[in-house]
């Protein structure tokens, strides 16, 4: 009798762990595409399955989600380059300026007459 009572308890314990991991492979699949995904690659997408559970739903709204990052992204960059390049111009242009006044001689009335703001 307990031979049996062990032998269906073990049963039901494999069977049961069975069913557990076969209905959780759906998120581990997601969690482990999600987990790849970084900063560097948000063109990466989850694969949202046939199906029209919460699982697929779910990995929809993360896509979305992954879009808006990368559109952000990349209007970051496209500013930071925007801007590094607006800086750049006048700031040379200064320095050319800067470099021109520094090589040439002249006398202190002539670099007051060239001078705007003195």
């Amino acid at each position: 009798m307990i031979v049996v009572f062990l032998i269906v308890t073990i049963t039901l314990f494999l069977v049961s762990r069975w069913l557990a991991q076969s209905t959780l492979s759906p998120i581990k699949s997601v969690v482990r595409q999600m987990q790849l995904i970084k900063s560097t690659n948000l063109h990466l997408r989850v694969d949202e399955g046939k199906g029209k559970d919460e699982i697929t739903e779910l990995a929809s709204n993360f896509n979305r989600l992954l879009e808006h990052l990368e559109n952000a992204f990349e209007l970051q960059r496209t500013y930071v380059a925007n801007a590094s390049h607006e800086l750049r111009t006048p700031i040379t242009s200064i320095i050319g300026e800067v470099e021109l006044a520094l090589n040439k001689e002249r006398s202190p009335e002539e670099t007051k007459k060239r001078c705007n703001w003195c």
